[in-house]
């Protein structure tokens, strides 16, 4: 680090949250996806809470992808670390995802069912990546929007 390197600097909140995002599992997939900022079938502007609704009905079609239609009942879930954001002037609607992938799915197998849950969430974009999640900074990363950017209810431990 040079004397020019800026210092990142977290509030305490938000270094609290990664110390609890941490102890929900161990995440292998990092995931973003953009949404779109109009919808011409419905003539709606995208909101957070359109952004908020649409992350979790992608998380619902996955965990029924990943446990079968009995997900509910059964109480299972994968885990799952939301955070949502803006962009810098408020028109980049995006979310970063830490998943990780229950023992009985491979990397690939899990990727697939990501993809398709994707596919079927109306308000997702195109455009997304997943990478595999490598370290504990793309915790940090999320974080970096703000504390108040993280979508606790869609933050779950995974269960199967």
């Amino acid at each position: 680090m040079t004397i020019d390197t800026p210092v990142k600097r977290f509030t305490r909140l938000q270094l609290a949250y990664v110390s609890w995002l941490k102890t929900l599992g161990s995440p292998t997939h990092a995931v973003t996806l953009t949404f779109k900022r109009y919808r011409q079938e419905t003539k709606q502007l995208w909101s957070v809470s359109i952004i908020r609704d649409s992350t979790k009905v992608l998380l619902s079609v996955l965990n029924k992808c990943v446990f079968g239609k009995h997900v509910k009942k059964n109480d299972q879930c994968v885990m799952s670390a939301v955070v949502i954001g803006t962009g810098a002037y408020k028109d980049h609607p995006h979310a970063h995802l830490a998943l990780q992938k229950p023992e009985h799915l491979s990397w690939d197998e899990f990727t697939e069912l990501i993809i398709k849950a994707i596919e079927t969430t109306s308000w997702v974009d195109g455009e997304f990546t997943i990478d595999p999640y490598e370290s504990d900074g793309w915790l940090d990363y999320m974080l970096e929007h703000g504390a108040e950017d993280l979508l606790i209810d869609l933050c779950t431990p995974a269960r199967a």
